[in-house]
This record gives structure tokens, C-alpha cells and sequence, in this order.
């Protein structure tokens, strides 16, 4: 299951997957779900069990395959965008959580922007 797929599931149901409505929680999913992806893609293709060489898996596999960078680091410039910040200085789930009052509030924003991001990828790749 893609990422943006599972992303859409903790939308639906945050208590499920997280135990309640936390972007803190989402950004630890988020990284554990990517990694347990791709372990399980170093696993296919080197025929090892991770679970018996999981510091030779992680060592060996480029950072970037721990999430679909493209399209992360576009969401997180997207991010940096909406809140006039630099991009590097925080996650993009900082710079939310900073400017939200709580946590909960800071979910909702979330999944707002990812929302509008989505919309502007569409009407760009419409336009390409």
C-alpha cells in the first residue's frame, strides 16, 4: 500500500491507527510506516531476513528510499510556502505544529494543506 493511500486511512480513522488526532503521532507513523516498507523492499531484493541483518538493511539503504522523496520534499516546500519559512530550518509537521494551538489542531491542519497540495499537483500534471 502506497504511502498516500495509508495517509488517507489515518485521516479516516486517527484512533485506529495512531490512538487519537496528533500530528506528533502521524510524523512517527509516517517514518515507521516507510521504513517497514522499505525493509521489506531490501528483503525482496537481496533474499534476506531483515529481522536477522536489520542494521546491514538500514545501513545499506539510501535515505531517500524511506519515502517517496519527490513527492515529500514538495509538500514540505509547498508547506514552507504557505507558512513564508525557509525551507531546512523544520519538518514540515514543525512549522504546522508551530503555528496550530494544539496538536489535534495541528492534525487537521495538516491533512488540510496535504489536501490543497494534492489539488495543485493535479492541475500541474493537467497542465504538463
Amino acid at each position: 500500500m502506497s504511502i498516500l493511500l495509508m495517509m488517507q486511512k489515518v485521516r479516516e480513522r486517527p484512533g485506529l491507527y495512531l490512538r487519537k488526532k496528533s500530528l506528533e503521532l502521524l510524523a512517527h507513523f509516517k517514518v515507521g510506516y516507510e521504513l517497514g516498507i522499505s525493509v521489506m523492499s531490501w528483503e525482496k531484493e537481496t533474499g534476506l531476513d531483515s529481522s536477522e541483518h536489520f542494521n546491514v538493511a538500514i545501513n545499506s539503504m539510501p535515505h531517500d528510499q524511506f519515502y517517496d522523496s519527490d513527492f515529500f520534499v514538495d509538500f514540505f516546500t509547498f508547506v514552507c510556502s504557505h507558512y513564508s519559512c525557509k525551507p531546512g530550518a523544520m519538518s514540515e509537521d514543525m512549522i504546522i505544529s508551530t503555528n496550530s494551538a494544539s496538536d489535534e489542531e495541528a492534525f487537521d491542519k495538516y491533512f488540510e494543506l496535504f489536501d490543497m497540495f494534492l489539488k495543485e499537483q493535479k492541475i500541474k500534471k493537467k497542465i504538463e
